[in-house]
């Protein structure tokens, strides 16, 4: 009985270790830029990215602060954690934004657009750099 119960307690142990060898790394220390070049010529506010892993399944979204590069300018965000996007895949990215109306103290803005794109063939790895050009007036989302 006691080394049937100790065959159990080895098996579950050589699982345990073989499921945190299996643990997936996520894509850290990634730096996001984003080139305006919207063909109205006005400045976009960017608001956030989706991706989605390998070009199939859910899009996972990411948060980082809004910036509103002027037609011509690039922003950027550093040292962001793509949570659920393992190290060693590719991604479709969605950027989302919204074109500047007005400008002022308290500017308007058009409704939250995104421009897709495919990143598939470039694996992301810790301290990539990903780089987008939003030149197109997008497909209205969220």
């Amino acid at each position: 009985m006691k080394a049937s119960i100790l065959s159990v307690v080895a098996a579950l142990s050589i699982l345990g270790v073989a499921g945190t060898a299996a643990a997936i790394n996520k894509c850290a220390n990634v730096d996001i830029k984003a080139t305006n070049k919207h063909p109205s010529g006005d400045p976009v506010k960017v608001l956030y990215v989706k991706y989605q892993v390998n070009g199939a399944g859910s899009w996972y979204k990411e948060d980082f602060s809004d910036k509103v590069p002027n037609n011509g300018n690039t922003v950027s965000w550093s040292n962001q954690d793509l949570q659920n996007l393992p190290e060693g895949s590719g991604a479709n990215f969605r950027v989302y934004f919204k074109r500047q109306l007005t400008s002022g103290t308290i500017p308007k803005y058009d409704d939250t657009h995104f421009q897709e794109f495919t990143r598939t063939g470039s694996t992301c790895t810790d301290g990539r750099s990903y780089s987008f050009t939003i030149d197109s007036v997008g497909t209205k989302g969220e």
